[in-house]
């Protein structure tokens, strides 16, 4: 996103501002955030890979064993301090003198070890159950202001380099040895396999539009959309999608509808029990679960809830909510997670360390402290009707106008409508609008799904007619409008 004000540099600001009662976003470089005074309502949260890197770089300036390899995939202590990122397993051991203190200063103290793990399919959704949109369903607790909540855990398996430091035969046979595990899990045994390498890049993109692949395994930050690793794949069921030959050799990942980490949680650990006992994960004795980044390694889990706060954003209160997260150790991101930006006041909330706690530990922090959250977000709604019930009404009431007769609607701004609109149906402001319905407007009103909708690719400028088109149509048709 290039900054609104100079028009050259990349907008690395991005603010929620209330002036006279009206929400604007503001998206400036960091030069023209300082030449208009401006400072962030929180700070950006600091990320575990910048500490780790940081710490890196400091003691390989004391060591003489830079240049030190390791003899499987031949990654050295100078290419980890330049990437972050180490070739396989067993750079663990041939660093692990170094790695030792550097996982301890980014997770923490305390136990590492917590348990011992023991033909291209064309991209066709009616394969997976919902299209695996089952977490839209607002079928969870709490569904009007969390709309889902997702265990991913990360794992690799022995003997393998990591994905982007292996050759294509090994992703292959990575892949091939999933597939054959999967077949022989109750959990996967009938899950469609998508090989995402093989997709077009408007299928790689709707599939992450469903967050059902990470913009990694999808190729969306490179040019001109180009897969970073071959033999690239998810197998999907209802509720849950492995990714293989992402960044690690699988990361899976549950989804639940609502708030339910928990439920999220133990269905993750049955179905990587069940490959855990056909598949020989990377793991050691102290550090637990090996992982391609080392912020990862440890429980390899990430926890975290999608959830809309617009009475926060609204009273002014979402500041102090965002640095109380960081003091917690847990982090936000946007809509679709690390890397994307906080638009319609959606933030993802997950953990942030992975090592040193156990799985159940860390969900349950997580847990105990959305619920803190949710009860701010509610009681910041009563506040709004109370102090200022004609202009809230008012204002999300012209969202839902603008909505209903707009003739050309960016995705921004659709975004942001939609988050107003959310707002008034959690409001009991606009009748016989269902949460379920808007859930399906923010995934469905995204590009690919339009094109989908289409049949054909389309300019940004025919997307905006498509998605007005689209929204006009179903607030036409489940809106019951009083009179």
């Amino acid at each position: 996103m290039i900054c609104e004000q100079c028009k050259e540099l990349e907008a690395r600001v991005h603010l929620t501002q209330i002036v006279e009662n009206a929400v604007t976003h503001v998206h400036l470089c960091e030069r023209c955030a300082a030449e208009r005074g401006i400072e962030t309502a929180a700070p950006e949260p600091k990320h575990p890979l910048g500490d780790f890197l940081h710490a890196v770089q400091q003691q390989a300036a004391q060591m003489p064993g830079d240049a030190a390899r390791c003899a499987y995939c031949g990654t050295s202590l100078r290419d980890f301090r330049a990437s972050g990122r180490l070739g396989c397993a067993h750079c663990y051991g041939a660093f692990e003198q170094s790695l030792r203190e550097l996982l301890r200063r980014v997770h923490g103290g305390g136990d590492v070890a917590r348990r011992d793990p023991g033909a291209r399919v064309t991209l066709d959704l009616s394969l997976i159950p919902d299209g695996g949109l089952h977490w839209l369903t607002a079928s969870g607790e709490h569904a009007g202001i969390v709309l889902s909540s997702r265990i991913r855990l990360a794992r690799n398996i022995a003997g393998f380099a990591f994905p982007t430091r292996a050759r294509e035969g090994e992703r292959l046979r990575v892949l091939h040895q999933v597939r054959d595990a999967a077949a022989r899990s109750a959990s996967l045994r009938s899950a469609a396999l998508v090989r995402v390498d093989e997709c077009t890049a408007q299928e790689r993109l709707l599939l992450h539009e469903r967050h059902l692949v990470s913009r990694e395994l999808a190729g969306l930050d490179r040019q001109q959309g180009v897969m970073a690793t071959g033999a690239g794949a998810v197998l999907l069921t209802g509720e849950a999608g492995l990714m293989v030959n992402e960044e690690d050799h699988l990361r899976l990942q549950v989804f639940r509808s609502g708030f339910d980490v928990p439920g999220a949680l133990r269905e993750a650990e049955r179905i990587d029990q069940e490959l855990g006992a056909e598949l020989p994960y990377a793991w050691h004795k102290e550090f637990g679960f090996l992982t391609a980044c080392p912020t990862n390694t440890g429980t390899g889990m990430r926890a975290s809830v999608l959830i809309h706060l617009p009475g926060l954003v609204l009273t002014q209160e979402i500041g102090k909510v965002l640095q109380g997260l960081q003091h917690m150790g847990l982090t936000y991101r946007g809509l679709y997670g690390e890397g994307s930006d906080v638009l319609g006041n959606f933030f993802q909330i997950s953990n942030q360390t992975t090592l040193g706690r156990g799985e159940a530990d860390l969900a349950d922090q997580l847990v105990r402290v959305v619920r803190r959250v949710i009860e701010r977000e509610e009681e910041a709604r009563r506040v709004l009707l109370r102090d200022a019930g004609y202009i809230i009404e008012d204002k999300l009431w012209r969202a839902f106008g603008t909505l209903r007769h707009a003739r050309n609607l960016p995705a921004d701004e659709a975004m942001n409508l939609l988050s107003g609109v959310r707002l008034a149906a959690g409001l009991n402001l606009i009748p016989g609008l269902s949460v379920y319905t808007l859930n399906k407007l923010l995934i469905f009103s995204q590009s690919a799904h339009l094109a989908q909708a289409e049949g054909r690719a389309l300019t940004d400028g025919e997307a905006n007619l498509a998605r007005a088109k689209y929204v006009r149509t179903v607030l036409a048709n489940e809106a019951k409008l009083p009179g």
